[in-house]
């Protein structure tokens, strides 16, 4: 009965346990984050995460200005949040390839009148298409929110717009208990383990 019942623990666990974040648990853990290179709104040349300070930083991408309102509803979220807005390095990226160079400039004018005064020293604009950034996230026009250490290693990838789950999952990862050990597990992952613990228990 116990063992029967140890199996109904991991399989349910386990089933919730998936849907988290997926991009960089399942597809790519581990990968290194490419350097990208742009000029801010605010006319300021970065490069991301390398000029990054904190521990962790975050770089909402996307490939189309369809998503602007998307990756600026992120960015506020988590500037709002307390356990957030001091820890991170937080970016917004629209990387768009194949553009000519004498379109760019007017593309920049357009994104600054539409961008938030308050967030245009923090949103990027690149126009080199870089085929590392596809390769890690994909080839769709869809919004990516990266989490990756100062040194650039992927930490967790989530795709699609902000849910107030995603941003926890944020949240868990950088506590200071996950800061600390590089094995941070997501809430699902310690419930688990709790949980085969108190069968075992009651053995």
């Amino acid at each position: 009965m116990v063992a029967a019942l140890k199996q109904v623990v991991v399989l349910v666990a386990v089933a919730s346990y998936a849907g988290g974040p997926v991009s960089a648990q399942e597809g790519k853990p581990g990968s290194i984050f490419p350097s990208i290179k742009g000029t801010t709104l605010a006319d300021k040349t970065v490069s991301v995460p390398d000029d990054g300070v904190a521990r962790y930083s975050v770089l909402i991408v996307t490939f189309n200005s369809d998503y602007r309102k998307a990756s600026s509803e992120w960015y506020q979220k988590i500037a709002e949040d307390p356990r957030l807005n001091q820890k991170l390095d937080v970016y917004q990226l629209l990387d768009i390839g194949g553009v000519p160079r004498f379109v760019q400039p007017m593309i920049t004018w357009g994104m600054r009148r539409r961008v938030p005064s308050a967030q245009r020293s923090r949103f990027i604009i690149a126009f080199h298409g870089d085929d590392d950034l596809r390769g890690l996230l994909g080839h769709d026009s869809n919004i990516y929110t990266v989490l990756s250490t100062r040194d650039g290693k992927v930490a967790w990838i989530e795709k699609g717009s902000f849910t107030s789950e995603k941003l926890n999952h944020i949240a868990e990862y950088i506590a200071p208990e996950g800061a600390d050990s590089h094995s941070a597990k997501p809430a699902n992952w310690r419930r688990l383990c709790e949980a085969i613990s108190l069968v075992e228990t009651a053995e």
